[in-house]
């Protein structure tokens, strides 16, 4: 009996805590006003699925599916020529004097190592370039947000991903996508990587 009661004044000050952290008055008849206050000053935003289904947002993945199956073709069509390359040199081993095939491996295993180095800078690159366009498509929705802040008389918008329990009306994530898509459409072209 004593655990129950003890259980219940835990769970009610868990309640009073969540109350103050969230502005509403505990005070009778004055809490169903400030809540609905409250609920209407925190608005959430689910930003993968604003990148997921902004033009912008899938133009960026668009390209970046695009270069990294370029990029893919590329290391497999160097990877082929290395293999024949090495494969020459191996076969040609029995003709060669030590001396020259040392030289030839070791010129090998340079161009190699030096091949594979400019391939990972160019996914690197091509990975750099995403975290941009990305970080450039959050800046810009920066005003939009603030003019979904002022329309709905809010003044907090929280990562959805971070709340627990929340009004479905709170998400302003499908309005932003319509903003998005209406002012930037698919986004300023990024220049080609090299």
């Amino acid at each position: 009996m004593a655990r129950g009661a003890a259980q219940r004044r835990a769970a009610r000050r868990g309640w009073i805590l969540a109350a103050m952290l969230a502005g509403v008055s505990l005070a009778p008849g004055a809490a169903g006003a400030q809540a609905a206050t409250a609920s209407q000053q925190v608005l959430t935003l689910d930003w993968e699925r604003l990148f997921d289904e902004s033009h912008w947002g899938k133009r960026i993945r668009e390209d970046l599916a695009r270069e990294s199956q370029a990029l893919s073709q590329e290391n497999d069509r160097i990877a082929d020529e290395l293999v024949a390359e090495e494969k020459s040199l191996t076969e040609r081993r029995a003709t060669m004097n030590a001396e020259d095939f040392r030289r030839e491996a070791a010129a090998f295993d340079a161009r190699a190592t030096e091949i594979r180095n400019t391939q990972k800078a160019k996914a690197q690159a091509l990975t750099q370039k995403f975290e941009d366009e990305r970080e450039a498509l959050f800046r810009a929705i920066a005003p939009l947000l603030d003019d979904i802040l002022q329309q709905r008389g809010a003044a907090v918008v929280m990562d959805r991903r971070a709340i627990i329990r929340g009004r479905a009306d709170a998400d302003v994530t499908g309005a932003l996508v319509t903003l998005v898509n209406d002012r930037f459409g698919e986004g300023p072209q990024p220049a080609a990587t090299p």
